[in-house]
């Protein structure tokens, strides 16, 4: 009577376990034939715009990001001012194109590549809609994103984050090829040198001081 009972509730345990098994590969099937079926209607649409001479939006953003990013940095070459990033939102309507320089940053620099970017975009019509481009310079409380940007901040103070998770702040020592060099303040003793590799910093900021 209790070998019975016990190949019962197997066999019952083995129908559950199945049956949640087919369960979860009829949702796998069915989520992949979603996303298949989205992708084909991307693709459909996608085709649609190129047969009427357009870009989808969603396609051309990416690129549209490195075509710019190419033309600023082919602009500035062997100049003292520099690219930092590209940013496009709202459907390639906004554009926003941060510069920074090696010395400093005067308006007709941005003035400049703005002229610059709006008269080569019209000529090649990467744009087929109205759009709001916007040249600047980083502004106080962006972190610093490239190693370019460091030697000219020597000096101040910065507060930097590292990928074991540290925060540091500090004044900025010098910059020894790719190494920062912070001296922290400590009340009690000598200040705190750190040495700290820009590949190892998660973002650092210019701290304010009044």
């Amino acid at each position: 009577m209790k070998l019975v009972r016990h190949l019962k509730k197997t066999y019952f345990c083995d129908t559950e376990s199945n049956n949640l098994q087919r369960l979860k590969f009829s949702c796998f099937a069915k989520i992949h034939y979603a996303i298949g079926l989205v992708f084909k209607n991307l693709l459909i649409f996608a085709l649609d715009f190129e047969k009427r001479g357009l870009k989808p939006l969603f396609f051309c953003t990416m690129h549209l990001a490195e075509k710019i990013s190419q033309l600023v940095q082919e602009f500035l070459k062997d100049t003292q001012v520099f690219l930092v990033s590209v940013k496009i939102a709202q459907g390639n309507k906004k554009i926003q194109v941060i510069i920074d320089g090696d010395t400093g940053l005067a308006i007709e620099d941005c003035t400049k590549v703005s002229r610059y970017l709006s008269e080569v975009l019209e000529e090649e019509e990467s744009l087929q809609m109205a759009y709001h481009l916007d040249v600047t310079s980083p502004g106080a409380d962006e972190p610093l994103l490239l190693l370019r940007q460091y030697p000219k901040h020597v000096g101040r103070k910065l507060q930097v984050n590292t990928d074991d998770g540290d925060t540091i702040k500090g004044r900025f020592k010098s910059l020894e090829s790719d190494t920062l060099v912070l001296e922290e303040q400590n009340k009690k003793k000598d200040p705190i040198v750190h040495t700290i590799k820009f590949n190892e910093i998660k973002e650092a900021r210019v701290m304010l001081e009044f």
